[in-house]
């Protein structure tokens, strides 16, 4: 098993969002799943609201995010968003 970081995801990440996103539609299509489309700028909001985690390799690769989603003021939380990027899926 590989030694990849898992740290909370800031501003600094968004260069991932697009290539986060993207994946999470193609993982969506190929499972057939009826997940709605996530946009590079909503992600990139979770990553300014501190609600996402990210993995990132040493060589800088993105590896993994996840997001929540929080409603009713607070009272709600939900794992929203779980992504792997393919090359690193039988390694999580």
């Amino acid at each position: 098993m590989k030694d990849i970081p898992v740290q909370g995801a800031t501003e600094e990440d968004a260069v991932f969002a697009k290539l986060i996103t993207d994946e999470m539609r193609n993982s969506a299509n190929m499972r057939g799943s009826g997940i709605s489309k996530r946009s590079p700028e909503s992600i990139i909001q979770k990553m300014k609201e501190g609600k996402a985690v990210i993995a990132v390799t040493k060589n800088n690769e993105w590896a993994g995010f996840a997001y929540i989603g929080v409603w009713a003021k607070g009272e709600f939380v939900s794992n929203s968003g779980l992504v792997v990027a393919p090359a690193y899926l039988l390694i999580f």
